[in-house]
């Protein structure tokens, strides 16, 4: 130990926090490598805490502004007392595990002359260095639903105005687990993670703050605001070697054996069986007349039945008056004749409905139930551009909403629906609700994802009184739900056309980060994958003018969308089908890849649906350039952008199914053919193999051969292989 700090280590990790600069933290080691994380201690230190006083004055109050001190030291513990302005007292924790793992602990023994703590950011990693090595293989990998990976974060982030010089996101919500991956791929990583068994409130943000600084910290929040109390979970720090697969397989060490995972759907086989065989599911706007029709005929195109995800058959406008669902546009006895029609060819059907959202002029709005702000007035979103209809997000616990959505669920399976598409619940961010009536602290971390926890359950028991095999799914995903969902609607392949992540550039890509955790444990299924452009809500008033952008000239982005589901081991989706795209000249074709791509994906269940991730194989390919358009309902006259992007001609991923086997699958996303190397015996595959094709009859068939060092791909085709 040198004279002028203090630390523990953990394996490949060594904390140590400067005793001259109020134990701020001065160096994160990789002690394998020599590399230290930190360049020199700078920014907030340890901890900011910002809150409000007694006269409802904002005060912002940082580690440095108090009086430190070292209150205990061992080999692997430290324990500082920090006491700031009018009998502010912090205590912070540094704790060592098995392993590689360093533990970080907060309490706010007394508040001072604070009535509220509003956020507490802890721990603050300050002046971070950039990855060693090639900039171009660093990388900063965060979970936004499945999963973003930003290449040289020191020029796409942190160094882009663009950005706000910044990436963030909460949790529970579009950061559907609690860590983040920062490294090089050819060397030394950081981990960085909240080990929270409970789903609280937080935000993550890596920034480069108004200093010229580098730092990442958690957005944290107090059980009660106005209780002085410990976070109720650690924060963990590790340093490691790989990509951000390694990061991953730390955080799975910790996440595998929560409460989400014992009870998980999938994995104790509760997960419905026509669910986990669906090979390719519709995403259809309309009334019965259309939607119906245009199910059926991709189910007869694919040889296979297609799952309906059935939006619009509402009474209501979209994102408008929810939750007046019923009647049905189609009228009560049209809709349940409709589903009947589905069953009589073995289709399923679900339909959406928004699980978080009530329209303020709405007669099912109660302003008690609602998320109150900390003036007292509720908390409203608009999404409809067209309608400006304001809504009320609604306190997921509270007696009335649970009702409400009970209500409407049990209504839906009655009229024999398969399941229910439940918008939002699992991927919109949390919301601080400071009503004093909803049973919650005012402000509250655990408010938001208890409370969702109780809506979902309270759904699903009605819904099985109903019909036990009745599924329930929610856009994105999100961990702290697994145990209560069948299934998470993930557009994560589709971000391009959503206008996601458009100020990093090119830096930037989808990954299965979500499914290399948790695949195993819940089904993933979706895309806005889309041949056409989007529809237009008949119920919306007359619109003035169409944005001309033409989607069907974009069909590689299309193909590109499909691949995605393949390789990140989700069940493909395609949105805004119609039967007139099967014989359009450059449509048909993508249509086709579809086809190969759903069943493919059928050939290997036991792996993409049920198997664990292995990664991506290290293939050499070219790269191509796809022009992608985004575009959506809301997309106004004159805002539709255009992106190209480039991306490797093959995509893959490597999987493993329970019996210990190995698969590969392999998507073409370019038109011309492509010889791909492959190290089988590295990943598990020796000898002979079964090599699965799609001929062009559309049939899937696997011949049992040795195989060499190489594969051909045709351009636009998919391949599997898996151990023989």
């Amino acid at each position: 130990m040198t004279d002028n700090t203090v630390g523990t280590r953990s394996g490949r990790t060594e904390i140590r926090l400067s005793r001259e600069d109020g134990f701020a933290l001065s160096s994160i080691v990789d002690r394998r490598s020599g590399f230290n994380w930190i360049q020199e201690p700078a920014g907030p230190g340890l901890w900011r805490l910002v809150g409000t006083d007694h006269k409802g004055e904002s005060k912002a109050i940082n580690s440095r502004d108090a009086r430190a001190s070292l209150l205990s030291e061992s080999d692997r513990r430290i324990s500082l007392g920090f006491e700031g302005p009018q009998g502010l007292k912090v205590q912070v924790g540094v704790q060592a595990q098995p392993g590689d793992l360093v533990l970080w602990h907060l309490a706010v023994l007394n508040l001072g002359s604070l009535a509220e703590v509003e956020r507490l950011d802890f721990p603050c990693l300050a002046d971070l260095a950039l990855p060693p090595g090639d900039s171009e293989l660093s990388y900063l990998a965060v979970p936004f639903e499945q999963g973003v990976l930003v290449r040289d974060p020191g020029s796409t982030v942190f160094s882009n105005k663009d950005a706000n010089f910044r990436l963030s996101g909460s949790y529970p919500g579009n950061y559907s687990m609690q860590f983040v991956a920062y490294g090089c791929g050819c060397g030394a990583g950081l981990y960085f993670a909240c080990h929270d068994p409970s789903g609280c409130a937080k935000r993550f943000t890596m920034e480069r703050d108004g200093n010229g600084h580098i730092v990442f910290y958690i957005g944290n929040h107090l059980a009660d605001p106005s209780i002085p109390s410990a976070l109720p979970y650690p924060v963990a720090v590790a340093t490691y070697e790989g990509t951000w697969l390694d990061a991953s397989r730390i955080y799975g060490k910790w996440a595998l054996k929560q409460k989400w995972c014992s009870r998980g759907r999938l994995l104790r086989g509760a997960t419905q069986g026509w669910l986990q065989a669906t090979p390719a599911w519709v995403w259809n706007r309309g009334r019965a007349a259309c939607v119906v029709p245009d199910a059926e005929k991709l189910s007869d195109y694919l040889a296979r039945p297609a799952a309906l995800d059935w939006y619009w058959w509402h009474g209501n406008p979209y994102d408008t008056m929810l939750p007046e669902y019923f009647p049905p546009r189609d009228g009560e006895e049209a809709f349940r004749k409709a589903i009947r029609r589905l069953h009589e060819r073995a289709l399923r059907c679900i339909v959406y409905i928004n699980g978080r959202c009530c329209d303020l002029e709405s007669a099912h709005f109660s302003d008690a139930a609602a998320v109150k702000k900390r003036t007292g007035e509720v908390e409203t979103e608009t999404y409809c551009k067209y309608t400006g209809a304001r809504l009320a997000v609604m306190c997921p616990g509270t007696e009335h909403w649970k009702g409400e959505l009970s209500q409407i669920v049990s209504h839906l399976v009655e009229s024999g629906l398969d399941g229910v598409y439940i918008d939002q619940v699992a991927s919109a961010p949390p919301k601080a609700c400071f009503s004093a009536s909803h049973g919650h602290p005012r402000g509250g971390c655990l408010a938001w994802a208890e409370g969702n926890r109780a809506l979902l359950s309270t759904a699903r028991s009605v819904a099985r009184a109903r019909n036990p095999d009745a599924m329930l799914c929610s856009e994105g995903c999100c961990e702290v739900y697994i145990d209560l969902l069948d299934a998470f609607l993930t557009l994560s392949p589709s971000y391009e056309r959503m206008g996601m992540f458009r100020s990093l550039g090119d830096a930037w890509e989808p990954i299965p980060m979500f499914n290399s955790v948790y695949h195993e444990f819940v089904v993933t299924f979706g895309s806005y994958a889309s041949l056409d452009n989007p529809p237009y809500d008949e119920l919306w008033p007359p619109r003035e003018a169409v944005d001309e952008a033409d989607l069907s000239q974009h069909t590689d982005q299309f193909d590109l969308e499909v691949a995605r589901c393949l390789v990140f081991g989700q069940k493909p989706m395609i949105a805004n089908f119609h039967p007139s795209q099967l014989v359009r000249a450059r449509m048909k074709e993508s249509l086709r890849f579809f086809k190969e791509v759903c069943l493919l994906h059928e050939c290997l269940e036991d792996y993409l649906v049920r198997g664990r991730y292995l990664g991506s194989p290290d293939i050499r390919v070219p790269s191509v350039q796809v022009c992608c358009l985004s575009k959506g309902i809301y997309t106004l006259l004159g805002q539709s952008r255009i992106t190209v992007r480039t991306v490797p001609s093959v995509l893959a991923s490597s999987w493993e199914a329970s019996d210990g086997s190995i698969a590969i699958v392999l998507a073409n996303v370019s038109s011309q053919p492509h010889r791909v190397c492959l190290d089988l015996s590295q990943l598990g595959i020796a000898g002979k193999a079964s090599l699965y094709r799609v001929d062009p009859r559309g049939d899937a068939c696997s011949t049992r051969q040795s195989l060499g060092k190489s594969i051909t791909i045709r351009g636009k085709h998919v391949v599997g292989l898996k151990t023989a």
